[in-house]
């Protein structure tokens, strides 16, 4: 029998909505932008039959309270929440599995940990300033803030949330019209998400994306799982490779029918290969 707990925990004064499942080894699920728990909800139910499965809604995201108008989107300050939980499990290790800019957080926050960290699942992180130490991620790192980044940021200053939230799925997508073609009601959904997203842009760069470098990267000894999407745009392909060739002791996987969002566009597939890798960390199966 599994157990159920949806609650607020109290994170670095702030609350924080978290959703748990099951019991054993923690397994903490932290999803990217215009997102919040709910994201992971299949993957926890999935994962609740064999482990402690927690998903829990980031500062800023749904149903917790939003950013107030100026209020930085500090990279440092939700890896250090993310931190906090982990000390928060009364648990020695902890898997985390973060997806986009969740994925960022996640190693952030290995990078900032005072240990506690079993494994990571990184699922295309958008480290953006890794790019620049890819022999062809400048161009990807231009056309990126040339289309996305600096067109949402002046939506967003002009007030007009819809035309930001338009340009940033088309470009993370990496298909003009993405955001036109979606279901009213998912459109909708993503609304509500406006606020969290508007504090993204609107933070000054060092503090919404540090710059980490190589170096940073060999330092994390964690047993780390990267994915990516067959389907996915190649600036996220890039970053894995930097990931990939720096993390000391990394695993990579691909992931067939699937674009940014791995763990919802190929729910099977994701949880196989996350479970594979569990497999390796334990030595026997999960």
């Amino acid at each position: 029998m599994t157990t159920l707990s949806r609650r607020e925990v109290q994170i670095n004064g702030v609350s924080l909505f978290l959703h748990e499942q099951g019991m054993g080894m923690p397994l903490i699920f932290v999803h990217g932008s215009v997102a919040d728990h709910t994201t992971f909800a299949g993957q926890v139910k999935r994962f609740s039959h064999t482990h402690r499965a927690i998903a829990y809604s980031r500062r800023f995201h749904p149903p917790n309270t939003p950013p107030m108008p100026g209020e930085c989107y500090d990279m440092l300050q939700q890896a250090d929440d993310l931190n906090a939980i982990l000390d928060s499990l009364g648990t020695e290790e902890a898997v985390v599995i973060g997806s986009s800019f969740g994925g960022c957080v996640a190693l952030m926050a290995a990078l900032r940990s005072r240990g506690g960290l079993r494994g990571l699942v990184l699922c295309e992180p958008p480290m953006l300033p890794l790019l620049l130490h890819h022999p062809e991620g400048t161009p990807l790192y231009e056309n990126f803030s040339s289309s996305v980044t600096v067109p949402a940021r002046e939506a967003f200053l002009r007030g007009c949330d819809e035309d930001a939230l338009r340009v940033f799925i088309d470009g993370v997508r990496g298909q003009s019209g993405s955001f036109e073609r979606m279901l009213p009601a998912t459109k909708e959904e993503l609304r509500g998400f406006a606020s969290e997203l508007r504090a993204e842009f609107l933070t000054e760069d060092l503090l919404y994306m540090p710059a980490i470098s190589p170096k940073d990267l060999r330092s994390v000894a964690t047993p780390t799982l990267l994915m990516g999407g067959a389907l996915s745009t190649p600036l996220f392909g890039a970053i894995l490779d930097v990931l990939n060739t720096n993390l000391p002791n990394s695993t990579r996987v691909l992931i067939p029918k699937a674009g940014h969002m791995v763990h919802l566009q190929n729910a099977d597939e994701f949880e196989r290969s996350v479970r594979k890798f569990l497999q390796e960390l334990d030595g026997h199966c999960t």
